[in-house]
């Protein structure tokens, strides 16, 4: 698209300092099997964060899912405490992998990883989206696993298939279970 005109504008920015703290994912995230069971926080402007990580069993998702996501309220057990300090210049994204290493002796699991901002405020939520806002704070169920699985659902049936997650090909004679809001199992097959 051409401009009829040249057209220049300025912009003014201030120096205002963020601080902020996020991990990939959401709230679920499936650790890469080439990962060496690494988890990565993502800061900015801040010189420490604390980590926390809880080992959970499936038994644990309903509580985890309704939150809230307060240290004090996760289900599971403490398995790692630690302050963790971050490199960077300021302005400036810094990546800090969590060895979880330590958390899953077998390589496989479930935990969450909680992880807080240290020496500044932690913030909620505002409660308009107009308002400003910065995260300080993460919670992530982390999974390890090489099973890879996919599900499909209508209101007759449900269709899942796995797969390895170190080379896509499919896996036979895998056990999935179907649990409900209170960890019940459902129902359950062989893929």
């Amino acid at each position: 698209q051409v401009l009829a005109e040249r057209a220049t504008r300025s912009i003014t920015t201030d120096e205002k300092e963020s601080h902020w703290l996020i991990a990939p994912g959401g709230r679920m995230v499936v650790l890469d099997p080439a990962a060496n069971l690494r988890f990565p926080i993502y800061t900015c402007n801040l010189g420490a964060f604390r980590v926390e990580v809880r080992q959970v069993g499936a038994e644990d998702w309903p509580a985890f899912a309704r939150g809230p996501f307060r240290r004090a309220s996760l289900p599971g057990r403490l398995v790692m405490s630690r302050t963790l300090q971050t490199k960077g210049r300021p302005d400036e994204m810094v990546e800090t992998m969590v060895d979880l290493a330590p958390a899953l002796p077998s390589g496989f699991g479930q935990l969450i990883v909680f992880a807080e901002a240290v020496g500044i405020p932690v913030l909620e939520r505002p409660l308009l989206p107009s308002e400003p806002w910065e995260p300080r704070r993460a919670v992530t169920w982390v999974q390890a696993t090489r099973i890879g699985l996919d599900a499909f659902s209508d209101g007759d049936s449900l269709l899942a298939w796995t797969t390895s997650l170190e080379d896509g090909r499919p896996l036979s004679g895998v056990d999935v279970s179907l649990a409900g809001d209170n960890a019940m199992v459902i129902g359950m097959a062989a893929a």
